[in-house]
């Protein structure tokens, strides 16, 4: 069976019109080459990833199946949700699918760019796509598959499906390895070459941000929300303005400050930066996030013992995982690696923090730390992979 397969025992049919009817209306297609099914048996596979169906064997099946209604709750259709198309000022269509009550994008529904191609497409929950596909804006398909649910704060994530390039070739089959940020954020672990749709690129309508206009009188919690989102989807631009709307309102909401910092690093000013994070850490002495990211900036400018006393500093108030690795990165580009090897030691993270080099410009240091560990394990064969895709 392939990802994102449904398998669905009508009982009568009623039932099987009923679903019939639900596939034909949304344009399922009709895969009849893979049907083996047998007169009396009425077996439906539906896959909404690639929105096809066939019908098979009921004793044929070797997996879980379900009822119409189970499939129905599953993919959160019902009588209650109306299938709607949003439009933006200028008539583009934004977004054609089920919303619930409140207007939230919710069930069977596709995304689209303002030049009309399609940016998702498939079943969203309250926080985005949660099964389907989303495309580059170049019409190429970028992700098809399953999506990681956050159940925090955050967007989904992808979490088991294809990967492509902008190109349209595959790079990338399987599951992903997700990684849960300090701040409740999933971020890919692996694959490393996941490439996320880039800021300025995107739809500026995305799901769970179809209903809140920024002429919309909100409440703080609410642009709060929508700061999480921004962040998670790398959209700094946006990100930057509204946190200026929050800091209008509230100019010492240290989250806002602490999101507008990080946008103007993730966009390359540290200018903006430091003067933002310089100003917030000498204000709020126990946010050991403010800290964390003024000291990405001074790691990034090469000033590794400013970054690292930050670092010291943060984990003061705070055993926080992201201070913890930025503390070993300075170390190894200070090449004070035995410090460095006994640091990561005592914390025993889930992975082995080596594979933090693959994230930056790689120096001497790296390299040299990696000789470091193979004097202390010459058959470490990890570290000769490390090795071999920095140097």
């Amino acid at each position: 069976m392939r990802i994102g397969d449904y398998i669905i025992k009508t009982e009568s049919s009623e039932e099987k019109a009923k679903l019939e009817g639900f596939l034909k209306w949304h344009n399922f297609t009709h895969d009849e080459k893979f049907e083996n099914k047998k007169e009396g048996f009425d077996v439906f596979v539906v896959n909404i990833i690639h929105k096809s169906y066939f019908e098979i064997a009921y004793f044929d099946v070797g997996c879980n199946r379900m009822s119409l209604d189970e499939f129905f709750k599953r993919i959160h259709y019902d009588d209650t949700y109306w299938l709607i198309e949003t439009f933006a000022d200028d008539d583009v269509l934004l977004y054609r699918g089920y919303v619930d009550g409140d207007n939230r994008p919710y069930g069977i529904g596709t995304v689209y760019y303002q030049d009309g191609k399609i940016f998702q497409e498939g079943l969203f929950d309250f926080k985005g796509l949660i099964e389907g596909k989303e495309y580059y804006p170049n019409g190429k398909l970028h992700f098809e598959g399953v999506w990681y649910i956050t159940t925090g704060y955050g967007p989904n994530a992808p979490k088991c499906g294809n990967l492509y390039d902008e190109t349209g070739e595959l790079i990338f089959t399987g599951k992903f390895e997700i990684r849960t940020g300090g701040v409740g954020y999933p971020m890919i672990r692996y694959p490393r070459r996941f490439n996320r749709i880039p800021d300025g690129k995107r739809p500026k309508f995305t799901p769970s941000r179809n209903y809140v206009r920024k002429d919309d009188k909100m409440n703080l919690r609410a642009k709060l929300v929508v700061c999480e989102e921004l962040y998670a989807m790398g959209d700094y631009n946006d990100l930057i303005e509204t946190c200026d709307e929050i800091l209008e309102e509230f100019p010492d909401n240290q989250n806002a400050l602490g999101y507008k910092g990080f946008s103007y690093y993730a966009l390359g000013d540290y200018d903006e930066t430091k003067k933002i994070l310089e100003n917030g850490v000498g204000r709020y002495l126990k946010n050991y996030y403010l800290k964390n990211n003024l000291a990405m900036v001074y790691f990034a400018l090469g000033d590794y013992e400013t970054s690292l006393t930050l670092c010291e500093e943060g984990l003061e108030i705070k055993d926080f995982d992201w201070l913890c690795e930025n503390k070993f990165k300075n170390l190894v580009r200070l090449g004070r690696y035995d410090e460095a090897f006994e640091f990561e030691k005592s914390i025993k993270p889930d992975f082995p923090w080596i594979l933090k080099f693959l994230d930056d410009d790689t120096t001497q240091h790296e390299l040299d730390y990696c000789h470091y560990l193979l004097e202390k394990n010459p058959d470490d064969v990890f570290v000769k992979n490390i090795m071999g895709m920095i140097s």
